[in-house]
């Protein structure tokens, strides 16, 4: 039997939410008692990975650049890593191999193949026709992409195989009859290059009765150091804001929240377990479809690309939202719905029957 090998990577240029998702699924395996390790660049992402008791093999990057904007490599970057990539793998027996990352092409995908029975990609696009054996698109958006029909190729797509954490999996549905409609988490998620965190505050403090308001900021494992210091001292001052740096359980936060201002990633789903109304914004190019998608069907409020958050239209916005109570009420209970949080179980289930097929 081999082992379940994660090609993975998280830091401020790439975003978290490809090393979170694949340890959701990483953790799951292990509980189904297969061995696993990860091949990863960039140090805040390995310090994640080892923190939830996972073997990392790193790739020395050079190209791990104190970058203000997100970046996900280019072909000979990939090149480069493919080089370390085949000396790792060359070494371990690995029953499957995961892929999540956007810095990809067919040829890497074929290379990989040859190191393993069953090659899964974890895919949010759908830029190109993947040659894989299992394609994994948990997101809201996942139907409308086209993938083509492939003789032998798993696909497992929508919300149902969506790669949520294993914390909310608990979550209890949440009546919010009584509840104040005064509390607001704010995330961008583990990284903020554009300090949109900042931006956010600014509007804040000046919105009609914001002291009626609480307010709970995340600074994610990837935000800069000089970044939080600024922030925190420019509003540690009001008495209804809190800071919070790196939290180790999100659901916490999310739960205590009746609204969230937040990036439309990963974190959206999570939110919608928890019963939270979600004001999204579009801070990179994988998240246009999602939040697009999950605004039409009335899932969430868009506000629209980051760079097109002005101070007028944010605060129009949220006044709006925050007025529409009965409306909002409706909401919490069609997002609970719609994930029930046993995507990544369905995921493991598919890919050990695949594996198991060749004993």
């Amino acid at each position: 039997m081999g082992d379940i090998v994660f090609l993975s990577h998280g830091g401020p240029i790439v975003g978290m939410g490809h090393v979170i998702r694949c340890l959701s699924l990483a953790k799951e395996f292990r509980q189904k008692g297969k061995k696993v390790f990860f091949i990863s660049k960039y140090a805040v992402g390995q310090q994640i990975i080892l923190s939830e008791g996972f073997e990392v093999m790193p790739l020395v990057s050079k190209y791990e650049l104190n970058e203000n904007q997100f970046s996900y490599g280019s072909s000979e970057i990939l090149e480069e890593d493919w080089v370390q990539i085949k000396k790792i793998l060359s070494d371990r027996a690995a029953d499957a191999i995961v892929v999540d990352s956007y810095s990809v092409e067919p040829w890497f995908f074929h290379g990989l193949k040859e190191y393993t029975k069953c090659l899964i990609y974890i895919d949010d696009l759908h830029v190109a026709d993947y040659p894989v054996d299992v394609i994994i698109n948990g997101n809201i958006n996942a139907h409308t992409l086209q993938y083509p029909i492939l003789e032998n190729q798993k696909r497992l797509l929508g919300l149902s195989y969506n790669l949520i954490r294993n914390e909310f999996k608990q979550i209890n549905n949440r009546d919010k009859e009584h509840q104040p409609w005064n509390r607001v988490l704010i995330t961008t998620g583990a990284s903020d290059p554009k300090d949109i965190t900042g931006n956010i505050l600014n509007y804040l403090v000046k919105m009609e009765q914001f002291e009626r308001f609480q307010f709970k900021v995340v600074l994610g494992q990837a935000f800069g150091k000089d970044q939080n210091e600024k922030n925190i001292s420019l509003y540690q001052r009001y008495s209804n804001i809190e800071f919070y740096e790196a939290p180790k359980k999100m659901s916490n936060l999310m739960k205590w929240a009746d609204y969230a201002i937040s990036a439309g990633g990963s974190t959206i789903y999570e939110l919608f377990a928890c019963g939270v109304i979600v004001l999204a914004f579009i801070y990179a190019d994988n998240q246009v479809q999602i939040v697009t998608k999950a605004s039409e069907l009335g899932y969430l409020y868009s506000l629209g690309r980051y760079e097109e958050l002005e101070e007028d239209k944010f605060l129009t916005i949220l006044n709006s939202v925050m007025m529409s109570k009965r409306l909002n009420k409706i909401m919490v209970k069609k997002i609970q719905e719609v994930v029930d949080c046993k995507g990544t179980e369905r995921c493991v289930a598919t890919i050990l029957e695949l594996i198991e097929k060749d004993y």
